[in-house]
């Protein structure tokens, strides 16, 4: 079963031009001859590395796109490991199932392949790429989207205008009739609390008067007969020694 794959290798920016495309065609060779078909093949010229592989600064950039089966990859990744040329690669799958070959062959005949000179410098400058904001809005879809937005904001204040002719009216004719209805009920039962706890307070008072009076007098009563009781038994004491001392004389 055939599968689509692209790769991208990297080779010495320093050898000799014939040395360089001995080394594309070799692995060229190496796709078709394991019954691989090469639908795009690019040159992105001579590159400056992110990072220093084996004492190289710079790179050969080749991108190739191709039809073959998962064999012809081992067959190739061996070559990129034994050829002295190649620097680094990287091979992704695009899809797992090629349906139609020609289908794919008449695709990308129609894409121009980037074939950038392999001793150019730094090689083609790659397009900007567009950023959301550079979009441009046709004028008539701008001019339908205001045109709307404007009926929109008009409807909106009419409905708020005629809502709030609505409301006004009940409220100003409620306001007046519910306003003292509620206050007289509150003045009286508060006046009537009032002179409730006057008189609580005055009986509890006169009460209190009672009590302490009547204290006062059972007091007194009481003392009174104690003093009576304490009179009474002196006068028995000396009647009793009076007599007592007459039969002793005798």
């Amino acid at each position: 079963m055939l599968r689509k794959y692209e790769v991208m290798y990297i080779l010495r920016h320093d050898a000799p031009t014939d040395v360089t495309q001995a080394a594309i065609d070799k692995i060229k060779d190496t796709i078709t001859g394991q019954g691989g078909t090469i639908l795009l093949a690019e040159s992105w010229g001579k590159r400056k590395l992110a990072y220093e592989i084996e004492k190289a600064s710079k790179g050969i950039y080749q991108l190739t796109t191709f039809a073959g089966q998962a064999s012809s990859i081992k067959e190739m990744e061996r070559v990129f490991r034994m050829h002295p040329q190649v620097l680094r690669w990287l091979t992704v799958l695009l899809d797992d199932k090629v349906k139609d070959l020609d289908a794919e062959i008449a695709h990308y005949a129609t894409v121009t392949p980037r074939l950038d000179p392999i001793d150019s410098d730094e090689g083609r400058p790659r397009p900007p790429v567009a950023k959301p904001s550079d979009s441009v809005v046709p004028e008539k879809t701008t001019g339908e989207k205001s045109e709307t937005t404007g009926e929109a904001s008009k409807l909106e204040t009419e409905k708020a205008s005629e809502k709030s002719q609505e409301v006004q009216p009940e409220k100003s004719v409620d306001a007046p009739v519910d306003a003292p209805v509620e206050v007289e009920p509150v003045a009286e039962k508060t006046e009537s609390a009032s002179t409730d706890s006057v008189e609580t307070k005055g009986d509890t008072e006169a009460k209190d008067d009672t009590e302490v009076k009547d204290d006062a007098e059972a007091k007194d009563d009481a003392e009174v007969k104690d003093d009576a009781e304490a009179k009474d038994d002196a006068e028995a004491k000396d009647d009793g020694e009076a007599k007592d001392d007459a039969e002793t004389k005798e």
